[in-house]
């Protein structure tokens, strides 16, 4: 079979306690200290929609798919695309992320979006950050897309993100992929969209890591699967 199916999957092994993203990301980061002298008070969250999956709680791992930007909607930051994966964090953890993160999302359950109105205080304060002034009040839509509990990370799952139309993948087929692999903290270890080059290989004959072998039997074309590798799956 000759069709293009994408997956993403992470080490969690490899991964460190750490917040990632980009200078304007919702890693902790500046004074959020400095109190606001005008604009929002206090963090304000609306439920765009509720999720039905796993409730958020302090101590998971989540992995959040998000848009921010400044209070005159200028967009200054985005993971809502199909060549990035979702921000991770360790929730109720202080210093990965900024404090309205860390209040915000808590309560979220799996699939759900929430509108996150972020006073500056509990953002960057007085530090100017790329695209953000100083002393700006934010508002970001975040997206719960999964959650692993702590104590769960070595243990293999996988989560449909888009289910294919397309012929049924079965061990023997030649398979053509696009995928992007991270440590379970987000950081980039390799991808082909980055390299603009799909890979391709024989599915289930130890061509590919054992855990993507195994994960990927039964993914239609067209799909996109997230898979999630203890290291014994991985790279050992």
């Amino acid at each position: 079979m000759r069709a293009t199916l994408c997956a993403f999957f992470v080490v969690p092994a490899l991964a460190f306690v750490v917040g990632c993203g980009s200078s304007a990301s919702p890693s902790a980061s500046g004074n959020a200290s400095q109190p606001d002298t005008k604009g929002l008070k206090e963090l304000e969250t609306s439920d765009l929609k509720v999720g039905t999956g796993q409730l958020a709680e302090e101590g998971d791992r989540v992995y959040i798919t998000y848009t921010g930007r400044l209070m005159d909607g200028t967009v200054f930051e985005s993971n809502d695309k199909p060549e990035a994966m979702p921000f991770t964090f360790d929730l109720g953890l202080r210093d990965q992320v900024i404090e309205g993160w860390r209040l915000g999302i808590m309560g979220m359950k799996v699939g759900g979006v929430r509108k996150l109105r972020i006073p500056s205080r509990l953002a960057y304060g007085d530090m100017e950050l790329g695209p953000i002034p100083a002393n700006s009040d934010l508002e970001f839509e975040v997206r719960l897309d999964e959650i692993v509990k702590k104590g769960e990370e070595r243990v293999f799952d996988q989560q449909d993100l888009v289910a294919g139309s397309g012929r049924e993948a079965k061990k023997g087929d030649h398979v053509t992929v696009e995928y992007i692999c991270t440590l379970a903290n987000g950081k980039l270890v390799d991808s082909t969209y980055k390299k603009k080059q799909p890979v391709s290989f024989t599915l289930g004959v130890g061509q590919a890591l054992k855990g993507v072998d195994a994960g990927m039997i039964g993914m239609k074309v067209g799909g996109k699967r997230r898979l999630r590798l203890p290291p014994e799956t991985a790279f050992g």
